[in-house]
């Protein structure tokens, strides 16, 4: 009786071990398939490399908007047609938005959407010639029913695409093409969003695909802005000392603007004279792909400096507070206000050297600059 009872009691003991041993591997089994999956997804999108710039700018777009409506607390309506809202290809967006409940809402850009060059619009431009191109892009001079416009775009032969093609298998060229894109709806993306009058003014874009082609109706991604002409600082120093006050007015106005815009303190990396154009009687910049709002990471006081300028400002957090503000007043500076502000004069000297030295903030010196002014238009007056 007792042998017969172990017998029985070890094998519901082992009876119990085998369920729980089919369960575990039937559970591995279902885990094991599920990373599986996303693995070969992985893979297969790593060797096709159709990343679809399109999405990146609507998601993005939408992202950002949906933190700027939930701060203003009022409700948006749902755009009638999103091509048209957000110049984005019925067929660049396909079914992927058909598998997405909410309704699109788009950054506001500075001025009425609606009055924004569609896709369509975009391809009655007509290219005259080349005006300049730069690492990433193009721009050029286009026609839209008579009127003179500027058009970037990505084309093979600028440096960060042939400077890829020339890393990787020719297989792969086509994702060289992708981080270009990129910047220029980057770009797109902080014109809608960066509103000062000393900005270049977006008046379209369109996005596609990531193709490029010399036909506007099949090129990827175009951005279309006011036209301007090349601002030299050895010709704006011959102006009248008024004019020259004017200018550097604005160009104080902007980086009090920069320093303190919607989107944090941004800074201008590239900061010299040919990232600006005349537009009429402004002076705008034209080039912001390359535009952040990321503050240099720092350990101690010392290490937020620039040049042999240090501790300009204190490391809280782990980041340089501050010192974007005075990276653009640096450059602004450098190629710009040192060759305008050329004057006799104690208050032009003490701007000088307060700009020199980065001891002097943007709203300061257009608050001191626009007293010049002043007493300039008096002086003339009288």
């Amino acid at each position: 009786m007792f042998r017969c009872r172990g017998r029985l009691f070890r094998r519901s003991k082992f009876g119990v071990f085998i369920t729980l041993l089919v369960t575990f591997v039937f559970v591995s089994m279902l885990l094991d398939w599920s990373c599986w999956k996303d693995r070969v997804r992985l893979v297969v999108e790593d060797a096709t490399g159709e990343v679809n710039v399109a999405k990146m700018l609507w998601e993005e777009s939408r992202n950002q908007t949906d933190q700027s409506n939930e701060s203003r607390e009022t409700p948006i309506d749902g755009p009638k047609s999103m091509t048209k809202m957000a110049n984005v290809s019925d067929d660049v967006i396909g079914s992927w938005t058909s598998s997405q409940p909410r309704p699109m809402t788009t950054v506001e850009p500075a001025g009425d959407e609606s009055e924004l060059l569609s896709c369509k619009d975009i391809d009655e431009i007509s290219i005259i010639k080349p005006l300049g191109r730069g690492y990433t892009k193009v721009v050029e001079l286009g026609s839209y029913r008579g009127v003179e416009v500027a058009v970037k775009r990505v084309k093979s032969f600028v440096k960060d695409v042939t400077a890829c093609k020339a890393r990787i298998e020719w297989k792969r060229h086509h994702e060289c093409y992708l981080f270009a894109n990129y910047k220029i709806m980057k770009e797109i993306l902080l014109q809608n969003q960066l509103q000062h009058p000393n900005i270049i003014k977006l008046l379209g874009y369109c996005i596609r695909s990531e193709n490029i082609a010399e036909n506007m109706s099949e090129h990827g991604v175009v951005a279309v802005t006011e036209l301007g002409r090349k601002f030299d600082t050895n010709v704006a120093r011959k102006m009248a000392w008024k004019q020259r006050l004017e200018i550097a007015i604005d160009m104080a106005d902007l980086l009090d603007y920069l320093d303190h815009s919607p989107l944090g303190s941004l800074i201008f990396p590239d900061f010299t004279a040919n990232q600006f154009v005349w537009v009429g009687d402004k002076v705008k910049l034209q080039d912001m792909d390359d535009v952040s709002s990321v503050e240099l990471a720092c350990a101690v006081d010392s290490d937020c400096s620039i040049g042999h300028i240090r501790n300009l400002t204190p490391c809280v957090g782990g980041v340089c507070r501050g010192l974007n503000a005075k990276h653009n007043m640096n450059g602004a500076f450098r190629h710009v206000f040192q060759h305008i502000l050329m004057h006799d004069g104690g208050e032009i000297s003490s701007l000088r050297e307060g700009m020199r030295t980065l001891s002097l903030s943007a709203a300061n010196l257009h608050s001191r600059l626009k007293k010049l002014l002043q007493q300039e238009i008096q002086g003339t007056t009288n």
